[in-house]
């Protein structure tokens, strides 16, 4: 389970996303929003909220965890 992504050769590893409303104007893997509750990243038609990832060697994190090691700015893209 899980999938992977990276930013700005940083990678990691996505354990926990829910699924809410997009941008329709957003290409898919732009960061739409970056806050405690979760990482916004726009897919094709939706978007994921990712909110437990883990950074290699590293264990599971909250996404507010996840933001205060790595900058991953609004309208950057996770590819």
């Amino acid at each position: 389970p899980g999938s992977d992504t990276e930013h700005a050769g940083h990678r990691f590893k996505v354990w926990q996303a829910a699924v809410t409303a997009g941008r329709a104007d957003a290409r898919p893997g732009t960061i739409l929003d970056a806050t405690s509750e979760g990482i916004l990243v726009q897919c094709a038609n939706d978007a994921l909220r990712l909110t437990q990832l883990q950074l290699p060697g590293g264990r599971r994190a909250s996404a507010a965890e996840i933001l205060g090691r790595l900058k991953l700015p609004v309208g950057g893209l996770l590819t």
